[in-house]
């Protein structure tokens, strides 16, 4: 439980200095409205996009695709790890498409995209949840397409947050929101 606490204190302070971050890690998985305002982070992106979408080489796009029925018949920790390997999929795919691009309008879009990734990464490695037993590692992400549409990215990535992300902080949300108003009023 002090781990935990620490952990949380450590990615607070980091996630405290990052641009685009303004509250805790915990605040995404109890506040419906910090979810929504860093999704709305995509949605900007995906405009600025318009004006460079052709991206020299094709991106490997991982599956975001989900079955309600058989998601919610997983694990937590199978959730948690299925959200990471996507995640870290989407990753290696950017810093891939970052390394050909010679548009400084590509270049900053996938450069925000980015941060937004390992900010995602961060939030989602500080949801230890008490119930969990065994951690399990990041799950290999299945692909399903590629495209050389920089919108199409920031669609696909989009659509994990509104979809398998969002529906991971509604299954956590009672564990982990009772955890932080626990830790806040013994604090006090």
């Amino acid at each position: 439980m002090a781990c935990s606490r620490l952990m949380l204190l450590l990615i607070g302070v980091i996630s405290s200095h990052l641009p685009e971050v303004h509250s805790r890690p915990v605040d995404f998985w109890c506040r419906t409205q910090a979810r929504g305002n860093m999704q709305q982070m995509i949605e900007d992106l995906r405009k600025a996009a318009a004006r460079c979408d052709s991206l020299p080489s094709p991106v490997q796009l991982p599956s975001v695709k989900m079955n309600v029925a058989l998601w919610g018949r997983k694990t937590t920790q199978h959730k948690r790890a299925e959200l990471v390997g996507t995640i870290r999929a989407f990753q290696d795919g950017v810093q891939e498409a970052r390394v050909n691009v010679t548009s400084q309008c590509q270049t900053s879009v996938l450069e925000k995209l980015e941060h937004r990734i390992r900010n995602d990464l961060l939030i989602l490695n500080s949801s230890h949840i008490q119930t969990d037993t065994v951690t399990s590692p990041p799950a290999r992400a299945d692909f399903s397409s590629q495209t050389n549409k920089l919108s199409e990215v920031l669609k696909q990535y989009e659509l994990l947050l509104k979809g398998k992300l969002n529906h991971f902080a509604i299954d956590v949300h009672d564990i982990i929101c009772r955890e932080d108003r626990t830790t806040n009023v013994t604090e006090r």
